[in-house]
């Protein structure tokens, strides 16, 4: 644009150079019925070089108001603004609680009592709260701290150890719940607020600011296998577990549960997404447990190494490992070394996706599936019945 200003201005300058240039030759000519043709035509030269000065200032300011326009209907935010998050902290504070817990466990010394804390979000004005499945876990009594400075004692609903999330109760009406997002249409980029009860200060719960770095994020904890997380540098801290992950809207879009630790690593935490959270506190209220669908598989993704092995015609899908006695795999027909590549005609390119299926409330106990498998490099199409998974 600043290249279009340049030649413009050249231009302009080159028109009142001639102008002048032109004017001077004519008038230097003596004979007089020259002169008086010559300044007419100088007349009709200066009214060309006007009407063409006027037409390139009329363009000048076209784009001078076009690139005026452009700028202000950007989609790009001012980088040198941030968001003020005060309005939001406000409205969203009384919905974030602090949890401590105490509890008793034997070891090799005897009985020892134990305390933990951690956060938790009201999801009920009669009491709900949803935290992670870790803070209560073992837990002989749970306290629960309120923005207005009240505590109150809490039971165990139930709790998920495979989503590391639990719902508590408390003996209280009210209260302020927080939006659970079940679409949070997240983006990588987008701004997020934490809060929750950081390394159990007392007072008010601890705020702070980030953004989405990642999604889709897959952790091994222990024996516990997160999927479905989110990334985010908002500072998380150990007493942030169970509390919210908001967006700039106020609503939470995900469950704080960990910071990942270690030497060479800065600003990596993780939430459990509010759309697993909101399908999993709904069966903990009802059932006080997570009932889930089973098809009764060993499996892993296709890789290089089994692609020769078996010698596959796909690069893509689940292979069938084993199955198990008498489980609804074995049941409709399954066996070892198929290849899954879509249920109910929705692609399965990895176990991982899989396991979303279930952990988002579209497989169900007792519903029957269209199972699209790759047998010996024949494509078949084998309806199974899911069942409960069995607990252990």
């Amino acid at each position: 644009m600043n290249i279009q200003k340049h030649i413009i201005t050249i231009l302009i300058l080159l028109l009142s150079t001639t102008m002048i240039s032109c004017s001077s030759l004519r008038s230097n000519d003596d004979n007089e019925k020259q002169e008086l043709q010559n300044l007419e035509e100088n007349k009709q030269l200066l009214n060309e070089i006007s009407n063409i000065r006027n037409d390139v200032q009329n363009l000048k300011n076209s784009i001078d108001s076009k690139t005026n326009t452009n700028n202000s209907n950007s989609s790009l935010p001012n980088s040198n603004v941030l968001p003020s998050i005060a309005d939001l902290v406000e409205v969203t504070r009384p919905g974030v609680v602090s949890i401590v817990i105490s509890s008793t466990q034997n070891t090799f010394f005897g009985r020892q009592d134990s305390e933990g804390a951690g956060s938790g979000i009201i999801i009920s004005e009669d009491g709900y709260i949803l935290t992670n499945s870790h803070v209560v876990d073992l837990a002989n009594v749970i306290t629960v701290s309120f923005y207005d400075e009240t505590q109150a004692e809490a039971e165990l609903i139930g709790q998920d150890p495979l989503t590391d999330l639990a719902v508590i109760k408390v003996n209280k009406s009210g209260l302020t719940p927080l939006s659970i997002s079940s679409n949070n249409g997240l983006r990588v980029g987008d701004w997020v607020v934490a809060i929750g009860n950081a390394i159990g200060l007392e007072g008010e719960p601890t705020v702070t600011l980030g953004i989405v770095s990642a999604l889709e994020r897959e952790l091994a904890i222990d024996s516990t296998y997160l999927t479905e997380l989110i990334q985010t540098d908002a500072v998380i801290n150990p007493g942030n577990s169970g509390g919210p992950l908001l967006n700039l809207n106020g609503e939470v879009i995900g469950i704080n549960t960990i910071k990942y630790v270690e030497s060479s690593t800065d600003g990596i935490g993780f939430a459990i997404s509010s759309e697993t959270a909101h399908t999993i506190m709904q069966q903990l209220i009802q059932n006080g447990r997570v009932i889930w669908p089973w098809i009764g598989i060993g499996a892993q993704d296709i890789d290089s190494q089994n692609i020769d092995e078996l010698d596959l015609n796909v690069t893509e899908g689940v292979l069938i490992r084993s199955v198990s006695p008498n489980g609804p795999a074995e049941k409709g027909g399954l066996v070892a070394n198929d290849i899954i590549v879509a249920i109910d005609e929705k692609p399965i390119r990895n176990v991982k996706e899989l396991q979303t299926l279930r952990q988002t409330g579209y497989l169900s106990i007792d519903q029957e599936i269209t199972v699209t498998i790759i047998r010996e490099k024949t494509t078949q199409n084998i309806l199974i019945k899911l069942e409960e998974q069995p607990r252990l």
